[in-house]
Protein backbone atom coordinates (compact mmCIF):
# COMPACT_ATOMS: atom_id res chain seq x y z
CA UNK A 1 0.00 0.00 0.00
CA UNK A 2 2.65 2.12 0.80
CA UNK A 3 4.39 1.19 -2.43
CA UNK A 4 1.12 1.72 -4.33
CA UNK A 5 0.47 5.54 -2.70
CA UNK A 6 4.05 6.20 -3.26
CA UNK A 7 3.57 5.23 -7.27
CA UNK A 8 0.34 7.22 -7.13
CA UNK A 9 2.29 10.44 -5.88
CA UNK A 10 4.74 10.08 -8.92
CA UNK A 11 1.79 9.83 -11.47
CA UNK A 12 0.21 12.64 -10.27
CA UNK A 13 3.30 14.51 -10.57
CA UNK A 14 4.21 13.26 -13.41
CA UNK A 15 0.41 14.51 -15.15
CA UNK A 16 0.65 17.72 -13.70
CA UNK A 17 4.29 18.47 -14.91
CA UNK A 18 3.44 16.87 -18.52
CA UNK A 19 0.54 19.50 -18.41
CA UNK A 20 3.02 22.44 -16.95
CA UNK A 21 5.16 21.96 -19.34
CA UNK A 22 2.82 22.02 -22.11
CA UNK A 23 1.16 24.85 -20.87
CA UNK A 24 4.42 26.78 -20.81
CA UNK A 25 5.20 26.01 -24.30
CA UNK A 26 1.95 27.16 -25.30
CA UNK A 27 2.21 30.26 -23.89
CA UNK A 28 5.93 30.89 -25.29
CA UNK A 29 4.33 30.32 -28.89
CA UNK A 30 1.92 33.48 -28.38
CA UNK A 31 4.48 35.49 -27.14
CA UNK A 32 7.24 35.17 -29.52
CA UNK A 33 4.50 34.93 -32.44
CA UNK A 34 3.53 38.16 -31.11
CA UNK A 35 6.66 39.58 -31.26
CA UNK A 36 7.94 38.25 -34.17
CA UNK A 37 5.22 40.56 -35.67
CA UNK A 38 5.64 43.31 -33.67
CA UNK A 39 7.29 45.65 -35.60
CA UNK A 40 6.92 48.98 -34.33
CA UNK A 41 9.99 49.10 -32.51
CA UNK A 42 12.24 47.89 -36.02
CA UNK A 43 14.94 50.65 -36.50
CA UNK A 44 14.28 53.06 -39.35
CA UNK A 45 10.92 51.98 -39.94
CA UNK A 46 8.38 54.99 -40.70
CA UNK A 47 4.90 55.43 -38.89
CA UNK A 48 1.85 54.34 -41.37
CA UNK A 49 0.00 56.67 -42.61
CA UNK A 50 -2.71 58.25 -41.08
CA UNK A 51 -6.13 59.16 -43.42
CA UNK A 52 -9.30 61.39 -42.96
CA UNK A 53 -11.64 58.66 -41.99
CA UNK A 54 -14.81 60.57 -42.21
CA UNK A 55 -13.94 61.15 -46.27
CA UNK A 56 -13.59 57.47 -46.82
CA UNK A 57 -16.76 55.90 -48.91
CA UNK A 58 -17.01 52.31 -47.91
CA UNK A 59 -18.84 52.10 -51.80
CA UNK A 60 -18.80 54.14 -55.18
CA UNK A 61 -19.53 54.07 -58.53
CA UNK A 62 -17.21 56.30 -59.32
CA UNK A 63 -13.76 54.59 -60.91
CA UNK A 64 -11.75 56.49 -58.77
CA UNK A 65 -11.66 57.78 -54.85
CA UNK A 66 -9.78 60.66 -53.39
CA UNK A 67 -7.88 60.28 -49.81
CA UNK A 68 -6.66 62.70 -47.39
CA UNK A 69 -4.66 62.10 -44.37
CA UNK A 70 -0.84 62.95 -43.42
CA UNK A 71 2.73 61.15 -42.40
CA UNK A 72 6.02 62.92 -41.87
CA UNK A 73 6.85 66.18 -43.92
CA UNK A 74 7.69 65.17 -47.18
CA UNK A 75 7.39 61.47 -47.36
CA UNK A 76 6.46 59.76 -50.19
CA UNK A 77 3.09 57.54 -49.79
CA UNK A 78 2.17 54.72 -52.27
CA UNK A 79 -0.85 52.85 -52.58
CA UNK A 80 -1.52 48.98 -53.53
CA UNK A 81 -4.69 47.46 -54.44
CA UNK A 82 -6.39 49.29 -56.77
CA UNK A 83 -6.55 49.53 -60.35
CA UNK A 84 -2.85 50.45 -60.42
CA UNK A 85 -0.30 51.71 -58.15
CA UNK A 86 0.17 55.17 -56.95
CA UNK A 87 2.08 57.55 -55.02
CA UNK A 88 2.27 61.12 -54.11
CA UNK A 89 4.74 62.99 -52.08
CA UNK A 90 3.35 64.69 -48.45
CA UNK A 91 3.43 68.18 -48.13
CA UNK A 92 7.35 69.36 -47.11
CA UNK A 93 5.78 71.30 -44.00
CA UNK A 94 3.07 69.63 -42.71
CA UNK A 95 2.92 66.16 -43.88
CA UNK A 96 -0.52 66.56 -45.42
CA UNK A 97 -1.32 64.50 -48.60
CA UNK A 98 -3.91 63.79 -51.08
CA UNK A 99 -3.53 61.27 -53.46
CA UNK A 100 -6.72 59.86 -56.11
CA UNK A 101 -6.94 56.00 -56.29
CA UNK A 102 -8.12 54.84 -59.47
CA UNK A 103 -10.42 51.56 -58.38
CA UNK A 104 -11.18 48.33 -60.07
CA UNK A 105 -14.61 47.82 -60.90
CA UNK A 106 -17.36 46.10 -59.49
CA UNK A 107 -15.51 44.56 -56.66
CA UNK A 108 -13.86 45.09 -53.22
CA UNK A 109 -10.52 47.04 -53.53
CA UNK A 110 -8.18 46.30 -50.80
CA UNK A 111 -6.00 49.27 -50.45
CA UNK A 112 -2.97 49.25 -48.61
CA UNK A 113 -0.93 52.50 -47.83
CA UNK A 114 2.22 52.70 -47.11
CA UNK A 115 4.48 55.52 -46.15
CA UNK A 116 8.44 55.62 -47.10
CA UNK A 117 11.03 57.44 -46.03
CA UNK A 118 13.74 59.29 -47.32
CA UNK A 119 16.34 56.20 -47.22
CA UNK A 120 13.21 53.97 -49.08
CA UNK A 121 12.11 52.37 -45.66
CA UNK A 122 8.66 51.26 -45.84
CA UNK A 123 6.03 51.19 -43.37
CA UNK A 124 3.44 48.46 -42.11
CA UNK A 125 0.18 49.19 -44.11
CA UNK A 126 -2.86 51.30 -43.33
CA UNK A 127 -5.44 49.14 -45.44
CA UNK A 128 -8.95 50.07 -46.39
CA UNK A 129 -11.79 48.51 -48.73
CA UNK A 130 -13.16 50.42 -50.94
CA UNK A 131 -16.13 48.43 -53.26
CA UNK A 132 -16.96 50.24 -56.60
CA UNK A 133 -19.93 49.18 -58.09
CA UNK A 134 -21.35 50.08 -61.20
CA UNK A 135 -24.88 49.18 -59.82
CA UNK A 136 -24.94 52.72 -57.70
CA UNK A 137 -24.35 54.93 -60.81
CA UNK A 138 -27.80 57.02 -61.90
CA UNK A 139 -29.05 57.12 -65.35
CA UNK A 140 -26.73 60.19 -66.78
CA UNK A 141 -28.95 63.25 -68.35
CA UNK A 142 -27.44 66.02 -70.31
CA UNK A 143 -26.16 68.74 -68.18
CA UNK A 144 -25.70 71.02 -70.65
CA UNK A 145 -29.26 71.51 -72.22
CA UNK A 146 -30.49 74.94 -71.76
CA UNK A 147 -27.60 76.28 -69.49
CA UNK A 148 -26.45 79.36 -69.47
CA UNK A 149 -23.64 79.87 -71.76
CA UNK A 150 -21.16 82.26 -73.16
CA UNK A 151 -18.72 82.56 -75.61
CA UNK A 152 -15.46 84.56 -77.26
CA UNK A 153 -17.70 86.14 -80.21
CA UNK A 154 -20.17 85.36 -82.32
CA UNK A 155 -20.57 86.26 -86.39
CA UNK A 156 -22.05 89.67 -86.53
CA UNK A 157 -22.29 89.57 -90.16
CA UNK A 158 -22.32 86.25 -91.52
CA UNK A 159 -24.89 84.51 -89.09
CA UNK A 160 -25.89 87.04 -86.26
CA UNK A 161 -28.54 84.50 -85.47
CA UNK A 162 -26.02 81.98 -84.35
CA UNK A 163 -25.51 83.05 -81.05
CA UNK A 164 -23.77 81.09 -78.00
CA UNK A 165 -27.18 79.23 -77.18
CA UNK A 166 -27.70 77.53 -80.24
CA UNK A 167 -24.94 75.16 -78.89
CA UNK A 168 -26.79 73.73 -76.29
CA UNK A 169 -30.42 73.81 -77.35
CA UNK A 170 -31.13 70.07 -78.35
CA UNK A 171 -31.52 71.40 -82.42
CA UNK A 172 -29.48 70.14 -84.96
CA UNK A 173 -30.76 72.43 -86.96
CA UNK A 174 -28.95 75.86 -85.41
CA UNK A 175 -25.55 76.39 -84.22
CA UNK A 176 -23.08 78.77 -82.95
CA UNK A 177 -20.51 80.61 -84.96
CA UNK A 178 -17.68 82.17 -84.16
CA UNK A 179 -16.53 86.00 -85.46
CA UNK A 180 -13.73 85.98 -87.99
CA UNK A 181 -14.29 89.35 -89.31
CA UNK A 182 -12.18 91.82 -86.91
CA UNK A 183 -13.11 94.89 -89.21
CA UNK A 184 -17.16 94.72 -87.63
CA UNK A 185 -15.95 92.70 -84.15
CA UNK A 186 -12.75 93.19 -82.73
CA UNK A 187 -13.52 89.87 -80.57
CA UNK A 188 -12.92 87.68 -83.72
CA UNK A 189 -9.07 88.54 -82.77
CA UNK A 190 -9.88 86.65 -79.30
CA UNK A 191 -7.35 83.88 -79.22
CA UNK A 192 -8.05 80.91 -78.58
CA UNK A 193 -11.89 81.82 -79.53
CA UNK A 194 -13.81 79.93 -77.02
CA UNK A 195 -17.61 78.61 -75.56
CA UNK A 196 -18.25 78.04 -72.12
CA UNK A 197 -21.62 76.37 -70.15
CA UNK A 198 -22.51 77.13 -66.94
CA UNK A 199 -24.30 73.89 -65.83
CA UNK A 200 -25.79 76.06 -62.40
CA UNK A 201 -24.53 73.61 -59.93
CA UNK A 202 -21.67 70.41 -59.23
CA UNK A 203 -21.83 67.13 -61.16
CA UNK A 204 -19.70 63.96 -62.53
CA UNK A 205 -19.26 64.68 -66.10
CA UNK A 206 -19.02 60.93 -67.38
CA UNK A 207 -19.03 62.15 -71.13
CA UNK A 208 -18.75 64.76 -73.43
CA UNK A 209 -20.58 64.51 -77.28
CA UNK A 210 -19.41 67.25 -79.48
CA UNK A 211 -21.21 67.99 -83.04
CA UNK A 212 -19.84 70.11 -85.31
CA UNK A 213 -20.88 71.25 -89.25
CA UNK A 214 -18.97 69.56 -91.79
CA UNK A 215 -17.08 71.98 -92.97
CA UNK A 216 -16.54 73.94 -89.69
CA UNK A 217 -15.63 71.80 -87.67
CA UNK A 218 -12.59 72.13 -83.87
CA UNK A 219 -9.70 70.61 -84.91
CA UNK A 220 -7.20 71.29 -82.09
CA UNK A 221 -8.91 72.19 -78.89
CA UNK A 222 -8.79 71.74 -75.04
CA UNK A 223 -11.51 71.08 -72.68
CA UNK A 224 -11.39 72.88 -69.47
CA UNK A 225 -13.40 72.13 -66.00
CA UNK A 226 -13.67 75.03 -62.69
CA UNK A 227 -16.06 74.33 -59.80
CA UNK A 228 -16.16 78.08 -59.06
CA UNK A 229 -19.35 79.98 -58.67
CA UNK A 230 -17.75 82.13 -61.21
CA UNK A 231 -14.07 81.31 -62.93
CA UNK A 232 -12.51 83.75 -65.01
CA UNK A 233 -13.22 83.36 -68.59
CA UNK A 234 -10.72 81.34 -70.74
CA UNK A 235 -8.86 84.10 -73.00
CA UNK A 236 -5.81 82.66 -73.23
CA UNK A 237 -3.98 78.99 -72.75
CA UNK A 238 -3.31 78.35 -68.91
CA UNK A 239 -0.55 80.30 -68.04
CA UNK A 240 -0.17 83.02 -70.47
CA UNK A 241 1.51 85.85 -69.20
CA UNK A 242 -0.44 88.36 -67.19
CA UNK A 243 -3.38 85.99 -66.57
CA UNK A 244 -4.55 83.74 -63.73
CA UNK A 245 -5.76 80.12 -64.55
CA UNK A 246 -5.25 78.11 -61.06
CA UNK A 247 -8.98 77.88 -61.11
CA UNK A 248 -9.17 75.89 -64.62
CA UNK A 249 -8.51 72.35 -64.95
CA UNK A 250 -7.57 70.99 -68.40
CA UNK A 251 -9.22 67.57 -68.88
CA UNK A 252 -9.04 66.62 -72.55
CA UNK A 253 -6.44 67.86 -75.43
CA UNK A 254 -7.85 66.95 -78.73
CA UNK A 255 -5.51 67.45 -81.71
CA UNK A 256 -7.70 65.29 -84.13
CA UNK A 257 -11.21 66.45 -84.51
CA UNK A 258 -14.05 65.27 -86.32
CA UNK A 259 -17.78 66.39 -87.21
CA UNK A 260 -18.90 64.25 -84.23
CA UNK A 261 -16.52 63.58 -81.43
CA UNK A 262 -17.13 61.53 -77.98
CA UNK A 263 -14.91 62.59 -75.34
CA UNK A 264 -14.62 60.75 -71.80
CA UNK A 265 -15.60 63.02 -68.82
CA UNK A 266 -13.57 61.21 -66.81
CA UNK A 267 -16.46 61.25 -64.41
CA UNK A 268 -14.72 64.36 -62.46
CA UNK A 269 -16.69 67.02 -60.24
CA UNK A 270 -17.72 70.42 -62.02
CA UNK A 271 -19.90 73.33 -62.60
CA UNK A 272 -18.03 75.13 -65.55
CA UNK A 273 -16.85 73.45 -68.66
CA UNK A 274 -14.81 75.29 -71.27
CA UNK A 275 -14.51 74.68 -74.60
CA UNK A 276 -10.82 76.20 -75.79
CA UNK A 277 -10.63 76.29 -79.44
CA UNK A 278 -6.95 76.21 -81.29
CA UNK A 279 -7.73 75.35 -84.77
CA UNK A 280 -10.61 74.98 -87.43
CA UNK A 281 -11.05 72.60 -90.50
CA UNK A 282 -11.98 76.09 -92.04
CA UNK A 283 -9.78 79.43 -92.22
CA UNK A 284 -11.46 82.39 -93.50
CA UNK A 285 -10.53 83.42 -96.90
CA UNK A 286 -9.91 87.39 -96.41
CA UNK A 287 -9.06 87.49 -92.67
CA UNK A 288 -7.19 83.91 -92.28
CA UNK A 289 -8.89 83.60 -89.17
CA UNK A 290 -10.53 79.94 -87.94
CA UNK A 291 -14.42 79.25 -88.44
CA UNK A 292 -16.25 77.38 -86.12
CA UNK A 293 -19.67 75.86 -86.17
CA UNK A 294 -20.83 74.25 -82.75
CA UNK A 295 -24.25 72.45 -83.39
CA UNK A 296 -24.44 70.71 -80.08
CA UNK A 297 -22.14 70.93 -76.94
CA UNK A 298 -23.73 67.52 -74.59
CA UNK A 299 -22.23 66.90 -71.35
CA UNK A 300 -23.49 63.73 -69.56
CA UNK A 301 -23.49 63.16 -66.28
CA UNK A 302 -25.34 62.92 -62.42
CA UNK A 303 -25.41 64.51 -59.44
CA UNK A 304 -23.43 64.07 -55.81
CA UNK A 305 -25.90 62.65 -53.52
CA UNK A 306 -27.34 59.22 -52.08
CA UNK A 307 -25.10 56.07 -53.17
CA UNK A 308 -22.91 59.05 -54.88
CA UNK A 309 -20.20 60.41 -52.85
CA UNK A 310 -18.90 63.90 -52.86
CA UNK A 311 -15.59 63.83 -54.03
CA UNK A 312 -14.00 66.94 -55.76
CA UNK A 313 -10.72 65.19 -55.93
CA UNK A 314 -7.15 66.93 -55.25
CA UNK A 315 -6.59 70.37 -55.99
Amino acid sequence: MRLGGVGSRLLVCAVLASLLIFGCGTKGAEVSGSSSNDDTDTPGKPEAPNLDEDRIAESTPLPYQTFWGYVAPAYRVEVLGGAEIVSVNSDPADGRFCIEVPLNRDTVNHLRFYAIDFEGNRSDPTEVDVEHSSSLEPESQNLALLKQVSASSTSTTECPQCTPDKANDGSLSTWWENSANSIFNPDALISPQWWMVDLGDEFYIKNIDLKWTQEKFGAKYEIWYSLLDAPLEPHNEPGASGQDFVYWEPVHIENNGAPEKSIDGKYLLTRWIALVLHESSYIHPISLLYKYQLIEFEAWGFAPGGDVPYDEGCP
